[in-house]
């Protein structure tokens, strides 16, 4: 969904020092872009997470942390708090 598709493009195009990134970008290819762009990113966790037990919250932090593991990543929600939160 979205411009990832562009993602490289745009980086390209306008030289950014980050780029945030939401849950439907696999973890995986946003490390490899920024690795090979030199981009710190920012995010990836599903806010509907954080609907979870505390187990299931810090299962999927983790499991986000260790896919994004590298430099230049700022560990966030993919898309900010849902009002229900």
């Amino acid at each position: 969904p979205g411009a990832w598709m562009h993602a490289e493009a745009i980086v390209a195009a306008t030289q950014p020092a980050a780029i945030g990134v939401d849950w439907h970008v696999r973890p995986e290819e946003a490390r490899k872009l920024a690795d090979r762009m030199k981009v710190t990113i920012q995010g990836n966790l599903d806010p509907c997470h954080l609907f979870g037990d505390a187990d299931t919250v810090r299962r999927r932090t983790t499991a986000m942390l260790r896919a994004m593991d590298g430099p230049g990543h700022v560990a966030n929600l993919g898309h900010g708090v849902l009002p229900e939160t």
